[in-house]
């Protein structure tokens, strides 16, 4: 979630600043700014965000840890772990 107003006891929380914002018809694709050398690529639906996306704005966002997936940079799709 963008900006939640509640988490659950897995959900992960972080302050993020947004790096890149793409709309892919049912979600955005967003490149996020966790500090200077961690950036996370995540993907919300589009109905989860009423307020237009810009670059360079602070959020916070909260995700279920257990959602998390890892890919490889060099191979477009590939996992590097499966949880």
């Amino acid at each position: 979630q963008l900006d939640p107003t509640e988490v659950s006891g897995t959900d992960l929380l972080l302050d993020v600043e947004l790096d890149e914002v793409n709309f892919l018809g049912r979600e955005y694709h967003l490149g996020v700014k966790v500090s200077d050398n961690f950036l996370l690529k995540i993907i919300i639906p589009a109905g989860e965000q009423s307020a237009p996306l810009q670059t360079q704005q602070k959020h916070r966002i909260s995700f279920d840890w257990r959602a998390i997936k890892f890919f490889d940079p060099d191979a477009e799709g590939r996992r590097m772990l499966d949880n």
